[in-house]
């Protein structure tokens, strides 16, 4: 019995000691944080978040440490790759710190949806850092612009990371006009019009947001949150539409393709025609919008029909879809093998009653929402 409670006694006493020598490395870790201002120290602080037990931990890279990452707050740049279950590493979080840096992104990025906090507080970003690849060449030019060494050496750090993450090398293939599905995110730029063709015209539509989708039926795409001017029959403003990227048409197998080859694609890719688009697309705008009230007016062009959903299929996937208006087809007499076979839009010819009101009320489901303009919406048009 005393050799039992002897036994307990020296388990307790290096239980004991265990834990005071790990309050002590504890306490030794926190002493060799560096203390100084937020942001102010120029340097790239590198952690990890692993699993561990079963629990997510930060760690720096070259050591054993744990201590949470605004405990490293003095770092211009806090950089964390981040690990699954299986401890195989997934995404990374830069946390930006830099007064310096906050500042002139607050400067220069007038319009981005899917940072909306603002800079006036140390921010978290998730690879592939779309905001900062975007505003990359303002970043540079402030860079150059300032006379602060400082500020230059916080810029100059912030840039040389972005080098080594995968923004770079969509910039090589830019160069060449070439971009991947994988990487479609770095041509589209929040507040850029985007150009594409429909029913054989040329439009334009002012980009808000995008994202990656999957879908069991369509496999994966790229979706774009645009926006474009729209009436009524009373009243004017901007209506939002999702335009999608399929990558099995577009982008098989992740390979790169033309930027001009797809079917939606920054305006800004056309050098050669560019700005002829928007100057003809404008002044057709201006005729859009006489035609708010109704009217008669002889037209020539497509006559387009509207394909309901067959009742006989249901996916869930698809619950809310209300039909599509497309071309009107035709079929027309194939002389060399002696039956109908080939498809031909009909063309509508003669004088047609505009009325937007009428139109609205018989179909409800494809009623054009048109909410107001914001200021800011129009004025980050202007400047991209």
């Amino acid at each position: 019995m005393g050799d039992s409670e002897a036994s307990e006694s020296k388990a307790e006493e290096k239980k004991k000691a265990e834990e005071e020598d790990k309050a002590k490395e504890e306490e030794k870790a926190e002493d060799e944080i560096p203390k100084g201002p937020p942001g102010e120290t120029c340097d790239t602080k590198r952690l990890k978040r692993v699993y561990e037990g079963d629990k997510f931990v930060i760690k720096e890279e070259a050591s054993d440490s744990s201590k949470a990452t605004d405990k490293y707050h003095i770092y211009a740049l806090t950089s964390t790759q981040n690990f699954n279950h299986k401890n195989k590493p997934t995404t990374k979080t830069l946390r930006i710190n830099s007064p310096h840096i906050l500042k002139g992104l607050d400067e220069v990025v007038k319009y981005y949806p899917s940072h909306g906090v603002g800079f006036d507080q140390p921010i978290e970003i998730q690879s592939p850092f779309e905001i900062l690849y975007h505003y990359e060449r303002e970043l540079l030019e402030r860079k150059e612009a300032t006379n602060d060494e400082v500020s230059k050496a916080h810029f100059n750090l912030l840039l040389n990371y972005l080098k080594g993450e995968p923004g770079a090398k969509a910039a090589e293939f830019i160069k060449s006009g070439l971009i991947t599905f994988e990487l479609l995110w770095a041509i589209f730029k929040p507040g850029d019009l985007v150009y594409t063709i429909e029913n054989g015209h040329k439009r334009l539509y002012w980009l808000q947001s995008f994202s990656y989708v999957s879908s069991w039926s369509k496999g994966e795409y790229f979706e774009l949150k645009c926006s474009y001017h729209a009436i009524d029959s009373t009243q004017s403003g901007q209506v939002t539409r999702e335009l999608p990227i399929y990558q099995n048409l577009e982008c098989p197998g992740n390979s790169t393709v033309q930027i001009t080859s797809l079917s939606i694609s920054p305006l800004k890719h056309h050098l050669n025609e560019g700005k002829e688009v928007e100057n003809k697309l404008a002044a057709r705008g201006k005729k859009y919008r006489d035609l708010m009230d109704i009217c008669v007016r002889k037209y020539e062009g497509l006559c387009m029909r509207l394909k309901l959903p067959p009742g006989s299929e249901y996916y869930r996937e698809e619950e809310n879809f209300s039909g599509v208006w497309l071309p009107q087809m035709v079929s027309m007499w194939n002389y060399h093998f002696n039956l109908f076979s080939l498809l031909t839009r009909i063309q509508a010819s003669g004088r047609v009653v505009i009325d937007c009101k009428t139109f609205m009320e018989d179909h409800d489901q494809h009623k054009t929402r048109i909410h107001p303009w914001r200021a800011k919406y129009s004025t980050s048009i202007t400047q991209n």
